[in-house]
């Protein structure tokens, strides 16, 4: 529009080239003309720049609508409606721009929606948190406190590893065991444990001890000494039917049992 408007002011400004020349008279009446129709062509200029931008204006607007919307939706949850008329408004502005303007004006749009989008959205999350909405929506973040377990505990759970405690309540497989006279969160490796046994702590998880249940130590029987098996043949009897209870006993033992292969 705007290489239209000048190749118009070259048009007038180029009337009556020789009679400037010619007739000398007439050189007031040629300026008068040619400044009419500059007037004329700038005026037409102005108007159709200013018809211009009222075109971009709409998918300007458009564009905008659709990006606030879009924040909304980040401060104000609706369930998608909000998010679905910020699509619906974006799309309209380029789609607007690529038919009423060409694919140059429809591309920068494009341009300037792609790239701002993210940004916003980016902008939005990271401030969402520090608003009312966010602090009531969101949890505050865990204190570094409350997140590592007290050293003092953890100090008096790894002595009691090697100890042996009782649980206080089932342990399934989290629960308390008293070892002496303190007591401990507990973990059961072994599985639900119930409370009243007696475990055995194997390790330390936080400041929490880790459990097994007890083995009972093996007590193995003593050995009786032969002279004792043999004492019931030996009493109240003589050296030789000492002798023949103790052939009588060797002759009923069935050996063949022992070298009989199994099957």
């Amino acid at each position: 529009m705007l290489m239209r408007c000048a190749a118009e002011n070259v048009r007038y400004f180029s009337l009556y080239p020789s009679s400037f020349h010619q007739n000398t008279h007439e050189f007031p009446e040629a300026i008068r003309i040619s400044s009419d129709s500059f007037s004329r062509t700038f005026y037409i200029c102005v108007f159709s720049g200013f018809l211009l931008m009222l075109s971009l204006l709409w998918p300007i607007v458009l564009l905008l609508i659709g990006l606030g919307v879009m924040v909304l939706e980040v401060f104000l949850p609706s369930g998608g409606i909000l998010g679905f008329v910020s699509i619906a408004a974006i799309v309209a502005s380029i789609a607007t721009a690529f038919f009423e303007h060409g694919p140059l004006v429809g591309m920068s749009m494009l341009t300037v929606a792609v790239l701002a989008v993210p940004i916003l959205l980016a902008l939005a999350f990271r401030w969402f948190p520090e608003t009312p909405l966010g602090r009531r929506v969101l949890p505050p973040p865990p204190d570094a406190a409350n997140l590592l377990p007290n050293e003092s505990a953890r100090k008096k759970a790894r002595a009691a590893v090697g100890s042996v405690g009782v649980a206080v309540s089932p342990l399934l497989p989290w629960g308390r065991v008293a070892v002496g006279t303190s007591e401990f969160d507990a973990f059961s490796e072994d599985g639900p444990i119930d409370s009243g046994v007696s475990v055995d702590i194997v390790g330390v998880q936080g400041a929490a001890i880790v459990v097994r249940t007890e083995v009972p130590t093996a007590t193995a029987e003593p050995l009786k000494p032969v002279e004792a098996s043999l004492r019931p043949f030996q009493k109240d009897a003589g050296p030789t039917q000492s002798a023949q209870a103790v052939s009588k006993t060797l002759e009923d033992f069935d050996f063949d049992q022992i070298d009989r292969s199994p099957t």
